[in-house]
């Protein structure tokens, strides 16, 4: 997501002809690994910068670089989190927003907290699935298409049981 904000940040510096866009580009790579203000320090610095160009240069400039930082905020990690942890991407929102609030850390706990909204989410799934195995009597047997796949498949712990009982 650095990678992105960078490159992205460099592309726009040096569509506008800001001087050093290169550098600036790389400042902002770096400065997005620092949690809640990294992004907008490199994007105050960018903002100065661009000034060169003019207020005009420099309030699209500025713009532009703010809704790159909103795409990769907003949308981006969220996907790509959720893919990563293979949870729903509004899962991972909820799991940031509640990392944030919640964990006290801010940014980092937003991060931290996607991880384990996928940790959760496997616990979570396994309990269920020995419920269903174990309580047979309260899921009654639903018709099932011959395309479809049981969703009650003994867990890899049962397996070595049962062969070790054999």
């Amino acid at each position: 997501m650095s990678t992105i904000a960078g490159v992205g940040t460099g592309l726009i510096l040096a569509l506008f002809g800001v001087p050093y866009a290169a550098l600036l580009a790389v400042v902002m790579f770096v400065f997005m690994f620092i949690p809640v203000i990294g992004g907008t320090l490199a994007l105050l610095l960018c903002s100065l910068l661009s000034l060169s160009q003019g207020w005009m240069t420099a309030l699209i400039v500025t713009i532009l670089i703010i809704l790159l930082q909103f795409f990769i905020g907003q949308i981006l990690t969220p996907r790509i989190m959720a893919n990563t942890v293979n949870i729903h991407p509004i899962v991972a929102i909820l799991a940031m927003f509640a990392g944030i609030e919640l964990l006290g850390m801010g940014l980092l706990g937003g991060i931290i907290a996607i991880p384990l909204a996928g940790m959760l989410q496997c616990i979570l799934a396994a309990f269920w699935d020995r419920w269903k195995q174990t309580h047979p009597e309260e899921f009654p047997s639903e018709p099932r298409s011959p395309t479809s796949k049981s969703s009650l498949r003994p867990l890899r712990w049962d397996r070595q049981l049962d062969q070790g009982r054999r």
